[in-house]
């Protein structure tokens, strides 16, 4: 009996701590696809004073850019190519250390880009 009382409250702490609600993100993301091309924009507005990661995967999750915005920079921009890449879900993932923002989009020859938006993973 004393073991099942432990168990439940291991149990419950465990349901506590992941439950907990992600930190509202101090900055905010924008990709925007530039006219018909597969050309995406990047804009990122930083208001937290925090410094900021960004990276950039594949369709195999691989990193395909990393950079970091500091934390007196308030807005940056950055280009991306699509036109000789692969088909597939590639996703770009923003943090400041604390929340995440991760913006997916999929890539299909024919159909250009399909984006679709995930946030505070």
């Amino acid at each position: 009996m004393n073991k099942l009382i432990t168990s439940l409250s291991i149990l419950f702490c465990a349901i506590s701590i992941s439950m907990k609600p992600h930190p509202a993100p101090s900055f905010t993301v924008r990709l925007l696809q530039q006219g018909k091309d597969l050309m995406l924009r990047l804009e990122i507005e930083n208001s937290g004073q925090k410094n900021l990661s960004v990276i950039m995967r594949d369709r195999l999750g691989n990193e395909e850019d990393f950079f970091m915005i500091e934390k007196n920079i308030h807005r940056a921009f950055r280009k991306y190519d699509f036109s000789i890449a692969e088909e597939g879900l590639y996703s770009l993932e923003v943090s400041d250390g604390r929340a995440r923002v991760v913006k997916k989009f999929r890539l299909k020859w024919g159909a250009g880009l399909i984006m679709y938006t995930t946030t505070g993973e």
